[in-house]
């Protein structure tokens, strides 16, 4: 199975993987399933279409809002 490295230089930080996930799909495919997943407890995975880049500022003011303290450890 493949895998994709993410590499964050911030506590809460939005990275568009999606050039690197359909670069690892066959382009002969014609249709089927994708299935993406992170191993990392930590990280999360989101599905937005970036017609509008006021979503992606929408989440980081979300996630400041959850997360105000960056320093904050469990």
């Amino acid at each position: 199975m493949p895998e994709i490295t993410v590499v964050t230089r911030e506590c809460c930080e939005l990275v568009d993987i999606t050039r690197r996930i359909a670069a690892l799909v066959p382009p002969d495919l014609g249709s089927g399933l994708c299935s993406v997943h992170s191993l990392h407890t930590t990280a999360a995975l989101t599905v937005n279409e970036n017609a509008d880049p006021d979503v992606q500022h929408a989440d980081d003011v979300e996630f400041d809002v959850l997360y105000p303290d960056p320093e904050l450890t469990f």
